[in-house]
């Protein structure tokens, strides 16, 4: 997975403006003063909800498995897998973990994860599995016009790696077998305010294609993306709907 993620500046371009009000959304539920709290922001990436944690005075430390992801993230930064975290039992006051559970192929032993390390609470997000977005289907249907076809990776995590997490019932169960008292609530998080290049960003700024984009000669790529923002003009941003499991350890 890490290869396939290494596109830390054309995330930081576009996806992460989306990710960080998904990461904002989270943290408004993470219970207690986070001024000078420590959370360990795992699944990092780029970093944007060690950034927004930052803002509301935490100390952080993100992790991922992509050096280059971290690159771009608030330091200190640590690379390492969610699943065997190179951190101490009670290492911090809180761990979050924004949209990585899809991803891995034991999210229980990655929650398992997030409550040693964490001795106060857990906050994690996923997205509601079979969900879609006008947005992302009018990108991708200018995408498949100039040949892009999903990678099996990414399909597989959309229809596996969020079949196992993206239904509440399912997530709460994963995280009270890992030792989490949960709960899960379903909220929507608004993007009324984003242009259509601001939009086209976040799509195309997605790992997948972001990868196949880089392939492409330049002027083709520019052509692209101008294409995109038109057919993304017309369209309404509704909410994206968003799946929040706000716990504690046992």
């Amino acid at each position: 997975m890490t290869s396939r993620y290494d596109t830390g500046p054309a995330w930081a371009a576009g996806p992460e403006r989306v990710y960080r009000r998904l990461a904002a959304a989270a943290l408004d539920l993470l219970p207690g003063n986070l001024r000078g709290a420590v959370v360990v922001d795992a699944g990092a990436g780029t970093g944007a909800a060690a950034s927004e944690l930052r803002g509301r005075g935490a100390r952080t430390i993100a992790l991922d498995t992509s050096a280059s992801m971290l690159r771009l993230a608030p330091p200190p930064a640590v690379v390492g897998d969610i699943c065997r975290m190179p951190l101490r039992t009670n290492a911090a006051d809180a761990c979050v973990a924004c949209l990585v559970l899809s991803h891995v192929d034991r999210p229980q032993a990655a929650l398992a994860e997030l409550a040693r390390v964490a001795r106060r609470s857990v906050v994690a997000t996923a997205f509601p599995a079979g969900a879609e977005h006008p947005v992302k289907q009018a990108a991708d249907a200018v995408l498949a016009d100039w040949g892009y076809r999903a990678p099996d990776w990414y399909t597989k995590l959309k229809r596996e790696g969020e079949g196992r997490v993206g239904d509440p019932g399912k997530l709460a169960t994963l995280a009270r077998q890992a030792g989490l008292a949960a709960e899960v609530v379903a909220v929507r998080v608004g993007l009324d305010d984003l242009d259509a290049p601001a939009l086209a960003g976040w799509r195309l700024g997605m790992a997948a294609v972001a990868t196949w984009l880089a392939t492409l000669p330049p002027a083709t790529a520019d052509l692209v993306r101008a294409q995109t923002i038109a057919a993304l003009q017309p369209i309404p941003a509704p909410p994206l709907p968003l799946l929040i499991l706000t716990a504690r350890p046992k």
